[in-house]
Protein backbone atom coordinates (compact mmCIF):
# COMPACT_ATOMS: atom_id res chain seq x y z
CA UNK A 1 0.00 0.00 0.00
CA UNK A 2 1.29 3.14 -1.08
CA UNK A 3 1.73 5.99 1.00
CA UNK A 4 -0.76 8.52 0.66
CA UNK A 5 -0.34 12.29 1.62
CA UNK A 6 -3.67 13.51 1.14
CA UNK A 7 -6.91 11.32 1.36
CA UNK A 8 -9.25 12.00 -1.19
CA UNK A 9 -12.83 12.22 1.02
CA UNK A 10 -14.86 12.74 -1.91
CA UNK A 11 -14.22 9.01 -2.87
CA UNK A 12 -13.67 7.63 0.80
CA UNK A 13 -17.56 8.97 1.70
CA UNK A 14 -19.09 8.27 -1.56
CA UNK A 15 -17.99 4.71 -1.47
CA UNK A 16 -19.13 4.07 2.44
CA UNK A 17 -22.54 5.29 1.61
CA UNK A 18 -22.61 2.85 -1.56
CA UNK A 19 -21.07 -0.11 0.32
CA UNK A 20 -23.90 0.42 3.69
CA UNK A 21 -26.50 -0.35 1.05
CA UNK A 22 -25.02 -3.55 -0.51
CA UNK A 23 -25.33 -7.44 0.26
CA UNK A 24 -22.78 -9.61 1.67
CA UNK A 25 -19.39 -9.14 -0.50
CA UNK A 26 -19.25 -12.82 -2.34
CA UNK A 27 -23.18 -12.02 -3.46
CA UNK A 28 -22.23 -8.75 -5.14
CA UNK A 29 -19.47 -10.88 -6.68
CA UNK A 30 -21.18 -14.05 -8.17
CA UNK A 31 -23.94 -11.08 -9.17
CA UNK A 32 -21.76 -9.17 -11.00
CA UNK A 33 -19.85 -11.79 -12.93
CA UNK A 34 -23.18 -13.55 -13.83
CA UNK A 35 -24.20 -10.28 -15.39
CA UNK A 36 -21.08 -9.95 -17.16
CA UNK A 37 -21.18 -13.48 -18.61
CA UNK A 38 -24.88 -13.03 -19.38
CA UNK A 39 -24.17 -9.90 -21.32
CA UNK A 40 -21.24 -11.47 -23.11
CA UNK A 41 -23.54 -14.52 -24.42
CA UNK A 42 -26.40 -12.44 -25.37
CA UNK A 43 -24.29 -10.66 -27.33
CA UNK A 44 -22.82 -13.40 -29.01
CA UNK A 45 -26.34 -14.15 -29.75
CA UNK A 46 -27.46 -10.89 -30.97
CA UNK A 47 -24.29 -10.20 -33.29
CA UNK A 48 -26.66 -11.68 -36.79
CA UNK A 49 -29.92 -9.76 -35.57
CA UNK A 50 -27.44 -6.82 -35.23
CA UNK A 51 -25.56 -7.31 -38.98
CA UNK A 52 -29.18 -7.78 -40.51
CA UNK A 53 -30.36 -4.02 -39.22
CA UNK A 54 -27.25 -2.22 -40.03
CA UNK A 55 -27.04 -2.85 -43.64
CA UNK A 56 -23.35 -1.06 -43.89
CA UNK A 57 -22.41 -4.85 -42.18
CA UNK A 58 -22.30 -6.98 -44.58
CA UNK A 59 -23.98 -10.74 -42.99
CA UNK A 60 -21.30 -12.60 -44.15
CA UNK A 61 -18.51 -10.34 -43.43
CA UNK A 62 -16.25 -12.86 -40.93
CA UNK A 63 -14.04 -9.93 -40.16
CA UNK A 64 -16.63 -7.36 -38.77
CA UNK A 65 -18.28 -10.31 -37.39
CA UNK A 66 -15.09 -11.24 -35.64
CA UNK A 67 -14.22 -7.58 -34.41
CA UNK A 68 -18.06 -7.52 -32.51
CA UNK A 69 -16.67 -10.81 -30.81
CA UNK A 70 -13.32 -9.36 -30.14
CA UNK A 71 -15.15 -6.03 -28.60
CA UNK A 72 -17.58 -8.22 -26.35
CA UNK A 73 -15.11 -10.12 -24.96
CA UNK A 74 -12.99 -7.18 -24.10
CA UNK A 75 -15.70 -5.66 -22.04
CA UNK A 76 -16.32 -9.08 -20.44
CA UNK A 77 -13.08 -9.02 -18.96
CA UNK A 78 -13.50 -5.42 -17.78
CA UNK A 79 -16.42 -6.62 -16.15
CA UNK A 80 -15.08 -9.75 -14.45
CA UNK A 81 -11.71 -8.39 -13.56
CA UNK A 82 -13.39 -5.15 -11.95
CA UNK A 83 -15.80 -7.09 -10.19
CA UNK A 84 -12.73 -9.45 -8.39
CA UNK A 85 -11.15 -5.75 -7.73
CA UNK A 86 -14.72 -4.56 -5.87
CA UNK A 87 -14.62 -8.03 -4.10
CA UNK A 88 -11.12 -7.34 -2.74
CA UNK A 89 -12.19 -3.79 -1.75
CA UNK A 90 -15.06 -5.32 0.12
CA UNK A 91 -13.28 -8.07 1.77
CA UNK A 92 -10.72 -5.60 2.84
CA UNK A 93 -13.09 -3.67 4.80
CA UNK A 94 -15.05 -6.08 6.51
CA UNK A 95 -11.74 -8.13 7.71
CA UNK A 96 -10.31 -4.27 9.55
CA UNK A 97 -13.54 -4.14 11.28
CA UNK A 98 -12.89 -7.46 12.33
CA UNK A 99 -9.49 -6.90 13.47
CA UNK A 100 -9.48 -3.43 14.30
CA UNK A 101 -10.12 -4.18 17.82
CA UNK A 102 -7.32 -7.10 18.27
CA UNK A 103 -4.26 -5.60 20.78
CA UNK A 104 -1.88 -6.24 18.01
CA UNK A 105 -3.55 -4.97 15.27
CA UNK A 106 -1.38 -1.59 14.54
CA UNK A 107 2.27 -3.33 15.57
CA UNK A 108 5.41 -1.20 13.78
CA UNK A 109 6.02 -3.80 11.81
CA UNK A 110 2.32 -3.88 10.24
CA UNK A 111 2.04 -2.94 6.76
CA UNK A 112 -1.07 -0.67 8.08
CA UNK A 113 1.27 1.34 10.32
CA UNK A 114 3.31 2.73 8.19
CA UNK A 115 0.47 3.29 6.11
CA UNK A 116 -1.18 5.84 8.50
CA UNK A 117 1.81 6.92 9.52
CA UNK A 118 2.47 8.54 6.40
CA UNK A 119 -1.17 9.67 5.99
CA UNK A 120 -1.81 13.66 6.48
CA UNK A 121 -5.27 14.40 7.74
CA UNK A 122 -6.29 17.77 9.04
CA UNK A 123 -8.37 18.79 11.83
CA UNK A 124 -11.31 19.93 9.44
CA UNK A 125 -11.18 16.72 7.32
CA UNK A 126 -11.63 14.82 10.55
CA UNK A 127 -14.14 16.74 11.84
CA UNK A 128 -16.19 15.82 8.54
CA UNK A 129 -14.97 12.51 7.72
CA UNK A 130 -14.75 10.77 11.71
CA UNK A 131 -18.12 12.87 13.29
CA UNK A 132 -20.21 13.93 10.31
CA UNK A 133 -20.00 10.77 7.90
CA UNK A 134 -18.96 8.28 10.20
CA UNK A 135 -15.98 7.08 7.82
CA UNK A 136 -14.33 4.70 9.53
CA UNK A 137 -10.45 3.14 9.54
CA UNK A 138 -11.26 0.66 7.04
CA UNK A 139 -12.85 3.34 4.37
CA UNK A 140 -9.76 5.34 4.33
CA UNK A 141 -7.62 2.44 4.47
CA UNK A 142 -9.22 0.86 1.53
CA UNK A 143 -9.59 4.05 -0.55
CA UNK A 144 -6.08 3.97 -1.06
CA UNK A 145 -4.95 0.31 -1.35
CA UNK A 146 -4.57 -1.42 -4.66
CA UNK A 147 -6.33 -5.10 -5.83
CA UNK A 148 -5.33 -5.52 -9.18
CA UNK A 149 -1.87 -6.94 -8.24
CA UNK A 150 -1.94 -10.12 -7.16
CA UNK A 151 1.29 -10.35 -5.13
CA UNK A 152 0.43 -7.42 -3.33
CA UNK A 153 -3.34 -8.14 -2.91
CA UNK A 154 -1.69 -11.37 -1.32
CA UNK A 155 0.93 -9.61 0.86
CA UNK A 156 -1.77 -7.23 2.32
CA UNK A 157 -4.00 -9.69 3.24
CA UNK A 158 -1.71 -12.35 4.51
CA UNK A 159 -0.45 -9.41 6.93
CA UNK A 160 -4.06 -9.01 8.18
CA UNK A 161 -5.01 -12.62 8.70
CA UNK A 162 -1.57 -13.35 9.87
CA UNK A 163 -1.11 -16.46 7.36
CA UNK A 164 -0.59 -16.62 3.79
CA UNK A 165 -3.70 -15.89 2.05
CA UNK A 166 -2.76 -16.87 -1.27
CA UNK A 167 -1.75 -21.00 0.01
CA UNK A 168 -4.87 -21.25 2.35
CA UNK A 169 -7.04 -20.44 -1.08
CA UNK A 170 -5.40 -23.19 -2.73
CA UNK A 171 -6.22 -25.72 -0.32
CA UNK A 172 -9.98 -25.32 0.14
CA UNK A 173 -11.82 -27.88 -1.15
CA UNK A 174 -14.94 -29.04 -3.72
CA UNK A 175 -16.44 -31.37 -4.78
CA UNK A 176 -16.22 -31.98 -8.54
CA UNK A 177 -17.12 -35.39 -10.82
CA UNK A 178 -17.86 -37.40 -8.17
CA UNK A 179 -14.39 -36.25 -6.32
CA UNK A 180 -12.84 -33.91 -3.56
CA UNK A 181 -10.06 -31.81 -4.86
CA UNK A 182 -7.97 -28.37 -4.07
CA UNK A 183 -9.02 -25.13 -6.07
CA UNK A 184 -5.17 -25.49 -6.95
CA UNK A 185 -5.89 -29.33 -8.33
CA UNK A 186 -8.95 -28.20 -10.56
CA UNK A 187 -7.35 -24.75 -12.04
CA UNK A 188 -3.37 -25.54 -11.34
CA UNK A 189 -2.41 -22.13 -12.89
CA UNK A 190 -5.82 -20.13 -12.10
CA UNK A 191 -3.05 -17.40 -10.22
CA UNK A 192 -1.24 -16.80 -13.81
CA UNK A 193 -4.66 -17.16 -15.69
CA UNK A 194 -6.15 -14.53 -13.38
CA UNK A 195 -2.91 -11.74 -13.19
CA UNK A 196 -3.02 -12.52 -17.19
CA UNK A 197 -6.70 -11.63 -16.74
CA UNK A 198 -5.48 -8.11 -14.97
CA UNK A 199 -2.65 -7.40 -17.64
CA UNK A 200 -5.72 -7.86 -20.38
CA UNK A 201 -7.82 -5.35 -18.34
CA UNK A 202 -5.28 -2.55 -17.82
CA UNK A 203 -4.08 -2.87 -21.53
CA UNK A 204 -7.70 -2.86 -22.85
CA UNK A 205 -8.59 -0.05 -20.70
CA UNK A 206 -5.37 1.81 -21.08
CA UNK A 207 -4.25 1.49 -24.80
CA UNK A 208 -4.83 1.00 -28.02
CA UNK A 209 -3.15 -2.40 -28.41
CA UNK A 210 -4.64 -4.18 -31.31
CA UNK A 211 -2.03 -6.74 -31.07
CA UNK A 212 -4.33 -7.79 -28.09
CA UNK A 213 -6.81 -9.36 -30.44
CA UNK A 214 -5.38 -12.13 -31.38
CA UNK A 215 -4.21 -13.58 -27.61
CA UNK A 216 -8.31 -12.76 -26.44
CA UNK A 217 -9.39 -14.63 -29.37
CA UNK A 218 -7.82 -17.54 -28.14
CA UNK A 219 -9.13 -16.20 -24.77
CA UNK A 220 -12.12 -19.41 -23.09
CA UNK A 221 -14.41 -16.87 -21.29
CA UNK A 222 -16.21 -19.67 -19.83
CA UNK A 223 -13.32 -21.26 -18.49
CA UNK A 224 -12.50 -17.74 -17.26
CA UNK A 225 -16.43 -17.71 -15.92
CA UNK A 226 -15.82 -20.67 -13.50
CA UNK A 227 -12.13 -20.11 -12.08
CA UNK A 228 -13.17 -16.29 -10.91
CA UNK A 229 -16.40 -17.86 -9.28
CA UNK A 230 -14.50 -21.27 -8.22
CA UNK A 231 -11.66 -18.23 -6.49
CA UNK A 232 -14.40 -16.17 -5.22
CA UNK A 233 -16.42 -19.10 -3.29
CA UNK A 234 -13.06 -20.18 -2.02
CA UNK A 235 -12.36 -16.97 -0.24
CA UNK A 236 -15.31 -16.65 1.08
CA UNK A 237 -15.59 -19.98 2.32
CA UNK A 238 -11.51 -19.74 3.88
CA UNK A 239 -12.82 -16.60 5.33
CA UNK A 240 -15.76 -17.29 6.95
CA UNK A 241 -13.56 -20.32 8.54
CA UNK A 242 -11.15 -18.11 9.71
CA UNK A 243 -12.69 -15.60 10.98
CA UNK A 244 -16.29 -16.14 11.10
CA UNK A 245 -19.58 -16.55 9.18
CA UNK A 246 -21.81 -13.72 10.55
CA UNK A 247 -18.64 -10.73 9.83
CA UNK A 248 -18.68 -11.79 6.05
CA UNK A 249 -22.94 -12.09 5.30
Amino acid sequence: MAPKDKLNLGNIIKYKNVQGKLKAPIDNYILKLIHAHEVLSSTFEGIKPFLKKHKEYEENDSEKINQLRLEAIKLNIIASVTSLEVYFKDLFINIINIKENEPNFLNQNSKLYSELKNTKLSLYDFYITYRKHKVTLSDVLAQNTTYLDITKTNSIFSDLIGENFIENINKVKFKKNNKIEELQEIYPNYMGTIDSLIQFRHQVVHQIDFNLDSEINNTDFLYNYFLLLYFGVAIDHYLKSNLGKKHLS
